[in-house]
């Protein structure tokens, strides 16, 4: 709902007449005015807001602009008005003698006829942006709000919702083949409602929020805010409905509209639509479930990617919201009201006096016309108890706009400009206090109490408000204290900062930093980080380095003739002795002998014992060393001690061992950790993983691409495009009785385990080969003996443990997923290694150097100098250009070399400090210096071209001239009411 003065609501209820008048900026910069007395075509003008059938949920609305300019005169017909930006206003003559003007907003034009007597233009707000792929390069899961964020950068949109309702909910996958204005509208839907541009060009997430039918419920005639007594919905006004209508003052009224003046009857539907319930469709082990939120009676069936694994949460916070409206559907001509907007609220008055609620789903002004109004939800038995998002999509593919990116400051400076070159002016109101002072008020309105954009100033603060001063939203105060939403700059000093949410990105979206405070999450993405001058992967080496060799010494070769083979380490809060656990439990002196050794932590102490026998005694000794001290006290802090203990094995763990525990000195030099707890029985490899891998997967990328290499093209033409691996004693290929099968199996690998064998096998299609190498083991599926290795995306079924060799991007990628049927899902894979060399990696190294290039910027790189027609001049004006130099977007100016050359007739100096050419003479009639710069081994030239600009010679006086005018009394006769008429001159 738009904010007007009471007197253009007069003008509204008189039925108008509303004009159009225009800003232009064409493609070139060129600036036009337009206004409906001299250039635009007498009808034809008009703007739409509507998103389509059914009730709008998600919808990523576009406003649309279609205005004629009459070119008869042919004035206009030089001018290109593709992608020209049209800022349109409506305006009025009030009845004191003013123009009150409406910003409609900023429009793109997307399709314009070739210049005839009228040229059509069609021109879209800013949505027509998000109408191109949106590729995230964010870690998921994150809330809404991130998701919006980056889809605006991405798609140049200034994103005027700092916040909404429901934006942190976590969308929990990245969202893939969607365009920007699908992921706007998605969000919205979560949102409760749509998604739409102000006239400033900022998106809007605008929730449903039909609160003032409740506060309205009754109304009465008269003054408006008395409120009309009958009942609202398919109640009757009865007579106080004119005085209502036609009557009394207009007061306050900023929350709904009343639309009981139409043109023709309006379609009224029979029966109200309730929404009783939101469902949406999910999966459950790979079983498709419909998930409902209240009841089916007319329940809006929503379609939504980014709600994947969290449908039923979803649908409860959308339901909260629009669950329980009640809406009329209806459309019709009505009297013009340019102050109608999507979603606004309305009471229907029809011409028995019937009203009932309803809110606007389409909107076209036709200027110096009437407005055609629609609510087009669907009744109950249309609507079939489903809604579609696929509703919202895109309005218009236009041409795509240039790619540059921009950082926030730009876009928001940007903005500022445009609000402040386009915005009408203010009134001042003063406000006398007893003291002699006075409070000021500025505002949009002539009075205070029309107005809605309010600033206030005071001794002690100064403020601004868009709700007619009810709330503040912003202000700055005497102690330099700033309130504000969005802050926008290019840098920031501060002592200590409080907030949610720190995300620190490249201009291009790259997000390098992300802090949530709330859920705790932080990510880094980052091609280097050091802490305290160490990287990540000196840190990691360093502790596990410190924990083997400070922990358990050097003498690890003379614990191994232990009986067990096995240090462990105990946890509790008291000094170890002999009489206490875990030295009491050792009874004999073969007990003891296992345990020498072992270490103890006194956790609140924070102190280390060595277990060890001095001469013919056993005791615990103090160990000196700090850094074992150290290493056990993260240990304790950071490892699962509940049980008070870890045990450390240097020779092939025997049970018992639990997940947790270590073993060191293996015949692979790997530090492996326990995953499977075993009580009893035999050493089991597969309870056992690496916790520090020492060793690259080389003989895996050996395999890939010795042996195998051949085996991966003929793979790739055969159906399945996969081959399986075998690691039995049985040959599998008796299974294969037909040809078809024995093609089908072309490529498989199987190890015979036969003790008499122990050799690997590759399958021709019609016998078992002998391979030149074994596989390495991550090839086979030692647990039931099978596993496939597939060349091409893989399909279901497909198990954990199974490889891929993805050839297209040289990775090799380990199944982390079982499917047993549907469809190839990225999650279920997890890349391994490369398994190629790095030739592709330095080609696109090479490439990436290549997009470093090196650019001049001159401030001026053309100058015309004014002489006679011979060329001469009085004197020299002043004739410079600045150089600045950017490797890629980096300023490198004070950093690069320069050269300079002038060419024969220039006569000129170059300051180095200010990096700047300034020419003093020209003898030639054209001249030009060329501007070199090097950095790092990078040479780019700019030239600076010098023209004389001669006058022309004088020619002999001509005949006067003569034109005529034709003057109208009137350009516009409108009937605005019966036989009454309005003219505009």
């Amino acid at each position: 709902m738009k904010n007007v003065s009471n007197e253009f609501k007069e003008i509204i209820k008189k039925g108008g007449p509303f004009y159009a008048y225009a800003d232009m900026v064409l493609s070139d910069g060129t600036e036009l005015s337009l206004d409906s007395e001299n250039d635009f075509y007498i009808d034809g003008n008009s703007y739409t807001e509507s998103s389509g059938d059914g009730f709008p949920l998600g919808a990523a609305l576009a406003k649309t602009i279609d205005i004629g300019i009459d070119n008869s005169d042919e004035r206009f017909s030089k001018y290109d008005f593709y992608y020209a930006r049209i800022t349109l206003y409506t305006e009025t003559d009030l009845p004191s003698g003013k123009i009150e003007k409406i910003k409609e907003g900023t429009f793109t034009v997307i399709s314009a006829l070739a210049p005839g007597d009228i040229i059509e233009i069609t021109a879209s707000d800013d949505m027509y942006k998000s109408d191109k792929e949106y590729t995230s390069k964010l870690d998921y899961p994150l809330p809404a709000l991130r998701v919006l964020q980056e889809v605006c950068t991405q798609c140049d949109i200034n994103l005027g919702s700092v916040s909404f309702t429901n934006d942190d909910f976590l969308v929990q996958k990245r969202p893939e083949g969607l365009t920007g204005r699908q992921v706007i509208g998605y969000i919205a839907q979560i949102a409760g409602g749509n998604a739409l541009f102000d006239e400033n060009n900022r998106l809007l997430i605008k929730t449903y929020d039909y609160s003032v039918f409740e506060q309205h419920e009754l109304i009465t005639g008269g003054q408006m805010g008395d409120g009309i007594t009958d009942k609202i919905s398919a109640g009757t006004f009865g007579d106080n409905l004119q005085n209502y209508i036609s009557g009394g003052e207009f007061g306050e009224n900023n929350s709904y509209h009343l639309l009981s003046e139409f043109a023709s009857d309006p379609e009224i539907a029979t029966d109200d639509v309730v929404i009783t319930g939101i469902s949406a469709t999910g999966k459950e082990e790979d079983e498709e479930v419909t998930y409902l939120y209240g009841t089916d009676d007319y329940a809006l069936a929503i379609t939504n990617p980014l709600i994947e694994g969290e449908e039923e949460a979803a649908i409860k916070l959308i339901g909260d919201i629009v669950i329980g409206i009640i809406v009329r559907p209806f459309s019709g001509e009505f009297f013009p009201d340019p102050t109608i907007q999507f979603m606004d609220p309305v009471y229907l008055v029809d011409k028995k006096d019937n009203i009932y609620q309803s809110f606007i789903t389409e909107h076209v002004f036709n200027y110096l016309g009437n407005s055609s109004l629609a609510n087009a939800t669907k009744s109950p038995e249309k609507n079939n108890s489903s809604y579609y998002s696929e509703a919202t999509e895109v309005y218009r593919k236009s041409r795509e706009e240039a790619k540059r990116n921009r950082i926030e400051w730009e876009k928001a400076m940007e903005e500022l400009k445009d609000r402040v070159d386009n915005s009408s002016g203010l009134y001042m109101t003063k406000e006398l206090q007893p003291d002699g002072s006075n409070i000021y008020y500025m505002h949009n309105k002539p009075t205070l109490e029309e107005s809605m954009i309010v600033w206030k100033m005071t001794a002690e603060a100064m403020a601004v408000s868009t709700d007619g001063g009810k709330t503040y939203n912003a202000g700055l105060t005497v102690d330099g204290e700033l309130i504000a939403k969005i802050m926008n700059t290019i840098g920031i000093n501060f002592d200590w900062g409080v907030g949610g949410t720190l995300i620190i990105q490249t201009p291009s979206g790259e997000q390098t930093l992300y802090v949530n405070a709330k859920t705790g999450d932080v990510r880094i993405v980052a091609t280097s980080f050091t802490l305290k001058g160490k990287s990540v992967e000196e840190i990691a080496e360093e502790q596990v380095n410190n924990f083997v060799s400070s922990v358990y010494d050097p003498k690890i070769a003379e614990l191994q003739k232990q009986i067990d083979g096995q240090i462990e380490t105990w946890y509790y809060d008291y000094q170890p002795t002999l009489s206490n656990i875990p030295a009491s439990n050792w009874k004999t002196e073969s007990d003891r002998a296992k345990h020498e050794g072992d270490l103890f932590y006194w956790k609140s102490k924070g102190y280390a014992y060595r277990f060890f026998k001095n001469g013919s005694t056993w005791t615990w000794q103090m160990v000196q060393d700090t850094d074992v001290t150290k290493a056990l006290q993260q240990a304790a802090e950071a490892q699962d001690t509940a049980d008070a203990k870890r045990r450390v094995f240097v020779v092939t763990p025997i049970p018992p061992y639990e997940v947790g525990d270590l073993w060191v000195g293996n015949s692979s030099s790997d530090l492996k950790r326990c995953q499977t707890t075993r009580s009893s029985g035999n050493y089991v490899s597969s309870d056992w993983i690496k916790a520090v891998k020492y060793t690259d997967d080389s003989a895996l990328t050996a395999f890939v691409n010795g042996d195998f290499k051949e085996t991966i093209e003929e793979v790739k033409t055969q159906a399945d495009k996969k081959a399986e691996t075998w690691y039995q004693s049985t040959d599998p290929s008796t299974a294969w009785t037909t040809t078809d099968l024995k093609n089908e199996h072309k490529g498989d690998i199987w190890f015979n385990t036969s003790s008499s064998v122990q050799k690997s096998y590759r399958w021709s299609g019609t016998a078992w080969q002998e391979m030149k190498t074994t596989p390495p083991d991550e090839v086979f599926d030692k647990i039931d003996g099978k596993a496939q290795v597939f060349v091409s995306t893989p399909k279901p079924p497909y198990e954990k443990g199974d490889l891929w060799f993805n050839s297209s991007t040289s990775d090799i990628m380990t199944c982390v997923t079982s499917r047993a049927s549907g469809s190839y899902v990225s999650s279920d894979w997890q890349k391994r290694n490369k398994y190629t060399d790095d030739t592709k990696a330095n080609e696109a190294l090479e490439e990436s150097k290549k997009a470093r290039t090196l650019n001049i910027i001159l401030d001026n790189e053309y100058q015309g100098i004014p002489t006679d027609a011979n060329g001469n001049y009085n004197s020299f004006p002043e004739c410079k250009t600045k150089v600045q130099v950017f490797f890629g977007a980096l300023d490198i100016s004070t950093s690069a070399a320069y050269k300079v050359t002038a060419s024969s007739g220039v006569t000129g100096q170059w300051d180095d400090e200010n990096r700047t050419y300034t020419v003093t003479a020209l003898s030639k009639d054209s001249g030009y210096v060329d501007i070199q710069s090097t950095y790092l081994g990078l040479i780019a030239t700019k030239r600076f071209s010098i023209v004389k600009q001669k006058q022309g010679l004088q020619g002999t006086s001509g005949k006067d001239g003569r034109t005529y005018y034709l003057q109208t009394s009137a350009n516009v006769i409108k009937k605005v009411q019966e036989e009454n008429y309005s003219r505009k001159n």
